[in-house]
């Protein structure tokens, strides 16, 4: 799909991972974390497509490793891929409920633990004036760029959030408008350093600056 030339994306990475790599949600519980977490996503925006989540089990230098819980896991969610082991929307619950059974889990002196339970969405993020998703958040449309709406929670013996947000055609007065309003829900704090608004050349190759949201 061709970049028509002047046209602009305000884009939010939270947080790369020369800042840290994700949002920490504080000392909170993982089925707390996974409600506020949900809660926000329901105030701010829609889900596009399924959600996911999947257990991951981790080698961690230092740790021994724990084939009882691989074991309950297999049991109670499944056999597990390449990319976890998938847990069903009906089984949520269960899942957070055995991450609190096993809580605190050991961890190195790095502070990495054996298991996380890992949920992702899609989202296109809402208009707080007028309740309706912002129109043009296809990551399709501006091919390149390399940014869409998406988030993903990650539950172990702490939470963190990554959030990604793109969207398409925003002035300084609905974005204003639009971080006041995620920031009042949010689980988080925004960073006012990962606002970008992007611009597409002629050639349909887009430069990008920091926005000010202070």
């Amino acid at each position: 799909m061709a970049v028509d030339a002047g046209a602009m994306v305000v884009t939010y990475e939270g947080l790369p991972l020369g800042s840290g790599g994700s949002h920490g949600l504080g000392r909170i519980g993982s089925r707390e974390a996974y409600r506020r977490t949900a809660g926000f996503i329901a105030n701010c925006a829609v889900v596009i497509g399924p959600r996911t989540q999947s257990f991951y089990l981790h080698d961690v230098p230092g740790l021994a490793e724990r084939p009882d819980w691989e074991g309950v896991l297999h049991r109670e969610f499944g056999e597990g891929t390449a990319d976890g082991i998938p847990v069903s929307d009906d089984r949520v619950e269960a899942a957070l409920g055995f991450l609190e059974d096993i809580a605190p889990q050991p961890q190195s002196q790095w502070g990495m633990a054996p298991l996380t339970l890992r949920t992702f969405w899609k989202i296109a993020i809402v208009d707080p004036v007028t309740g309706k998703p912002f129109p043009g958040q296809d990551p399709e449309r501006y091919p390149g760029l390399g940014y869409s709406s998406r988030l993903t929670l990650h539950l172990s013996n702490r939470a963190s959030l990554n959030i990604e947000i793109c969207i398409p055609d925003l002035d300084d007065q609905h974005l204003h408008e639009l971080v006041h309003s995620l920031q009042s829900r949010a689980p988080f704090k925004f960073s006012a350093k990962q606002w970008r608004r992007w611009t597409a050349s002629k050639s349909g190759a887009f430069t990008s600056r920091r926005i000010d949201i202070s």
